[in-house]
C-alpha cells in the first residue's frame, strides 16, 4: 500500500517529507485495511470496541450487551478494521451523509449545525467508534493517522464537502492541528456514551491540500478507494464518488494549491515589508522584490513552509502575529536551542514541520 501511494507522493510534492511521515509511508506496506458487514456483531471489531469504550469508562462495567446502534444499520454506514502485520490494531465507522441518506451520529447529536448545511446539498463524511487496541497504540503511536486516512480516504472518494470529527473536548486540539478543522458545536451529550462530545469540522475543498502536503500518507490511489467503498456507493444516490477519474481526486485538490503565493498578501498579514519577510525566510533582500524572483522554487518554499508552522502554531499561540513571535523567538530546545525561524533559513523548515508533527501525536478521540 505504501509503495502504492509513493508514486503520488513523489510526483506531487516539491518539499522535502519529514521523517514521521516517510516513517508511516513505510509502514503503510504491513497495513491492510478490511470492510466490515453490518450484521456481523461477532466480528472480532466489535469486540476491540467494547473493550476500548470499557476501558476508557466510556460505558460502565455492568454492560452485556453488543456495542452497537442504529447507525450500525444505516444504508450509508461503513465499518472497517485496520491490520498491522494481519492483526488487528484499531477500527472505525464512517457514515456518508447527504440529503439522500441523511444518517449519522453528528446529525443525531448536533442536528442544528448539520442540517441547515444539508439543506445547502453540503455532504459529509461522519467518522465514529474509533477504537484501538491498547497494546497497539503503545507500539504504533501513530495508530490515530493510520486510522483516520479512511476518514480522508472517504471523503476524497465521495468528494465531500466536511470530514466532521465528533469528539471529546480534551481531543479536539489533534483535529485542529492534522486537519484545520474548526469548531461547528457547543458541547453535547451522545446518547449511550459516559463522556461529552464536541463537534468539528473540516472543510475539505478549502483544507485538504494543505493535509495532504503536510501528511501524504493520507494520499491514496483510485483503485484502493474503489476497493474499500465501491460497495456502497452503489447503495447511495446522489454521491459522485472518483471512482473512473484517470487524476485523482486528492491530486487534483493539491495541485490547484499550487498556484505561487502572495508576497505581498503573506507580508501585510504579518504587518512587515518585502524585505523583512525575505531576511525571515532566510532568503536576500531582494529576493522577493520582483515577480520572476518570487515565485522560484526556493522562494515559494519557504514561503510555504512559513504559512504551514504558522497556521499550525496559531492553534496554541491565538494570533499570526503570536504565532510569528513565537518562529522568530522562542528557542527550541530540540533544535539545541535555536528558533524554527533559524532552522528554516538553513533549508531545513521540513525538520519544524516534522516537530510539530510529533507534538500532534498528543490527542485524539
Amino acid at each position: 500500500m505504501g509503495r502504492a501511494v509513493g508514486p503520488i507522493v513523489d510526483r506531487i510534492l516539491d518539499v522535502p517529507v519529514t521523517r514521521f511521515a516517510g516513517s508511516l509511508l513505510d509502514i503503510l506496506d504491513n497495513v491492510e485495511y478490511s470492510r466490515v458487514g453490518v450484521d456481523a456483531t461477532d466480528d472480532p471489531i466489535h469486540r476491540l470496541r467494547y473493550e476500548a469504550y470499557l476501558r476508557d469508562q466510556a460505558i460502565g462495567a455492568d454492560f452485556n450487551g453488543p456495542l452497537s446502534d442504529d447507525l450500525d444499520r444505516t444504508p450509508n454506514a461503513m465499518s472497517f478494521g485496520v491490520h498491522i502485520d494481519h492483526e488487528l490494531v484499531s477500527s472505525i465507522r464512517l457514515h456518508y451523509v447527504s440529503s439522500a441518506q441523511p444518517y449519522g451520529p453528528s446529525l443525531t447529536t448536533t442536528p442544528d449545525v448539520i442540517q441547515p448545511l444539508l439543506d445547502r446539498g453540503q455532504t459529509f463524511i461522519d467518522p465514529s467508534h474509533f477504537t484501538a487496541d491498547h497494546k497497539a497504540s503503545i507500539a504504533y503511536p501513530a495508530l490515530p493517522f493510520l486510522t483516520l486516512r479512511l476518514a480522508v480516504m472517504a471523503a476524497v472518494h465521495y468528494r465531500a464537502d466536511w470530514l466532521l470529527s465528533l469528539v471529546r473536548p480534551e481531543h479536539t486540539a489533534f483535529y485542529r492541528r492534522v486537519f484545520q478543522a474548526e469548531e461547528l458545536s457547543d458541547v453535547r451529550v451522545y446518547p449511550g456514551l459516559a463522556f461529552p462530545v464536541q463537534l468539528y469540522g473540516a472543510n475539505v475543498p478549502a483544507t485538504l491540500a494543505a493535509t495532504l502536503r503536510r501528511y501524504p500518507f493520507f494520499m491514496s490511489t483510485p483503485e484502493e478507494r474503489s476497493d474499500l467503498f465501491s460497495t456502497i456507493g452503489s447503495r447511495l444516490s446522489g454521491g459522485a464518488t472518483d471512482a473512473v477519474d484517470s487524476e485523482t481526486n486528492a491530486e487534483r485538490h493539491f495541485l490547484l494549491s499550487s498556484d505561487p503565493i502572495n508576497v505581498d498578501a503573506t507580508a501585510d498579514r504579518f504587518s512587515i515589508t518585502r524585505e523583512a519577510l525575505a531576511q525571515t525566510l532566510g532568503l536576500g533582500r531582494s529576493a522577493l522584490g520582483r515577480k520572476d524572483r518570487a515565485t522560484a522554487r526556493k522562494s515559494q518554499q519557504r514561503l510555504r513552509e512559513l504559512l504551514e508552522i504558522v497556521s499550525i502554531v496559531r492553534e496554541w499561540a491565538g494570533s499570526d502575529l503570536a504565532a510569528m513571535s513565537w518562529y522568530r523567538a522562542t528557542p527550541i530546545p530540540a533544535f539545541g536551542g535555536r528558533t524554527a525561524e533559524a532552522v528554516v533559513k538553513d533549508g531545513n523548515g521540513h525538520l519544524v514541520r516534522e516537530y510539530l508533527d510529533h507534538l500532534a501525536i498528543g490527542g485524539y478521540a
